[in-house]
């Protein structure tokens, strides 16, 4: 079992203090597993980088042991949540309305309601996980700039960001 930094074999002088990454290198049952610390981190709860060898250590390698003797692949995120098939942009506005906007009582109702139409206008057609592409997003400000101010275009990109955002942490507690 180590913890160890790969740029040491490719020449990097100030090893360990220099900015590379931390990488387990382990050998179970006579399978050799190396993996990034930081890519075994981040899908289990890392807030950021693994940056210092003791937390590599004492926090994630008995985790990144543990996951290879109960015979899991520890390069497979844990419960990676399914993408929604057939949901689209609409369905999704739709639930965030109903389940964030009015259920909470917030005052702003009637405006929340008429930049989520908005959006609807444009991309509502599509699958929600188009909304990860950037394309998507450039593509709503293209067509409803035209006749409305900048402000405008932000506050309804506002209101989308906000509806991934209680998405993301409805997925996140569950």
């Amino acid at each position: 079992m180590a913890v160890r930094k790969r740029c040491v074999d490719k020449g990097c002088r100030s090893s360990p203090r220099c900015d590379h990454a931390w990488w387990f290198d382990v050998m179970h049952d006579g399978k050799r597993w190396r993996m990034s610390v930081d890519e075994f981190a981040m899908p289990r709860g890392a807030t950021g980088r693994v940056d210092v060898k003791q937390t590599a250590e004492r926090i994630w390698e008995p985790k990144f042991v543990a996951e290879i003797m109960s015979g899991r692949d520890p390069r497979v995120p844990p419960n990676v949540p399914k993408t929604a098939v057939g949901v689209t942009v609409s369905d999704f506005l739709d639930s965030y309305f109903t389940n964030y906007v009015e259920a909470e009582g917030l005052r702003d109702s009637r405006t929340i309601k008429s930049r989520i139409k908005a959006i609807k206008a444009v991309i509502g057609e599509l699958p929600v996980v188009a909304l990860e592409k950037s394309a998507e997003v450039l593509r709503f400000k293209a067509t409803y700039r035209k006749g409305h101010e900048i402000a405008t275009v932000n506050r309804a990109l506002s209101t989308l960001r906000a509806a991934i955002n209680w998405a993301a942490s409805r997925i996140r507690r569950t």
